[in-house]
């Protein structure tokens, strides 16, 4: 295919510093202390579980192995979230084309200010549907 053009803002972007440190964190027995990740003792859940309303109905458990990840720091909840996350996308709003993927952020602001931060630049403009 063709390739997408980023924008210069991520361009500009230098490499995540915190990237090196995942291996490390992956050790329940390391204790690293950077971006707010707490000493295990320190993680309020031990496990979860949850009942979706609507017509699925749906429980999610979440057992404890899981739960401690997710508390660590968050790329270590995604595989989970991301394959329970995938199949409802695929369901529910049925993507029109094969080549998609689901990527998670902290919220609804923060996913639009991440995805107009890779692809636009200032002064850019943009079509936008109404209610987005």
């Amino acid at each position: 295919g063709e390739a997408i053009e980023l924008s210069a803002r991520l361009r500009r972007q230098p490499a995540n510093p915190f990237d090196r440190l995942l291996p490390l964190m992956r050790d329940r027995e390391t204790v690293v202390l950077c971006q707010g990740v707490p000493p295990d003792t320190l993680f309020p859940l031990r496990a979860i579980d949850l009942a979706l309303k609507g017509p699925e109905g749906a429980r999610v458990a979440i057992g404890e192995a899981d739960t401690h990840s997710a508390q660590r720091y968050a790329p270590f909840a995604w595989g989970r979230l991301k394959a329970w996350i995938e199949p409802h996308v695929r369901a529910v709003h049925a993507p029109a084309c094969e080549d998609w993927a689901v990527s998670i952020a902290a919220g609804s602001m923060s996913s639009v200010d991440l995805a107009i931060g890779l692809f636009l630049n200032p002064g850019d403009s943009a079509l936008i549907e109404e209610y987005s």
